[in-house]
C-alpha cells in the first residue's frame, strides 16, 4: 500500500490545472486515487504538513506571471500563498522551477525583481542545492550548472 507515502509527501502547485497534469502523470505508476491524495494546490494544503513537500512553481516563459509571484509585502496574496507553500514541510522542501524566470532574471518583459518570490529564489540559490533536471530527464540537451 501507499499509506506511508501518502502520510509523508505532498506535491503542491499554485494552480489547479497543473495539479491535474501531475495527477495524470502519476496515475499510471501509483494509481489515480493515490495520486489525488498526494497532489494538491497550495490553497488546499493550508493547515496541513508533510515530511516532504515538492513545490512545482510551473510558471515559465513566455507566460505572464501568476498570482504567487506577485507582491512585495507579506500582506499581499502572492506572498501569503508562498508562505503557505514553503511552511508545510517538516523535513525537506523540493522546489521545481524555472529559476531564472521566477527570480526575475529572464528577459520576458515581466518584472519580478524585488518581490517576495525573487527573494525566496535568491535564498534557495544561496542556501539550497540546485539540480538541473536535464540530468534526469531525456530533454535532448543538458546544460552544465
Amino acid at each position: 500500500t501507499y499509506e506511508n507515502l501518502i502520510s509523508k509527501i505532498s506535491i503542491i502547485a499554485p494552480y489547479r490545472p497543473q495539479t491535474k497534469r501531475i495527477i495524470n502523470a502519476l496515475s499510471n505508476s501509483i494509481g489515480e486515487d493515490v495520486a489525488k491524495r498526494i497532489v494538491t494546490t497550495v490553497h488546499r494544503m493550508q493547515g496541513n504538513e508533510r515530511e516532504f513537500i515538492v513545490l512545482d512553481l510551473v510558471d515559465a516563459p513566455p507566460e505572464n506571471i501568476g498570482l504567487i509571484f506577485r507582491g512585495n509585502h507579506l500582506r499581499d496574496q502572492g506572498p501569503r500563498l508562498l508562505n503557505v507553500a514553503i511552511s508545510r514541510p517538516r523535513k525537506q522542501l523540493i522546489v521545481i522551477a524555472s529559476f531564472e524566470h521566477v527570480s526575475g532574471r529572464a528577459s520576458t518583459g515581466h518584472s519580478y525583481r524585488g518581490t517576495q518570490m525573487s527573494r525566496f529564489i535568491g535564498l534557495l540559490e544561496s542556501a539550497g542545492k540546485k539540480v538541473d533536471l536535464g540530468l534526469f530527464l531525456d530533454t535532448g540537451k543538458v546544460t552544465p550548472m
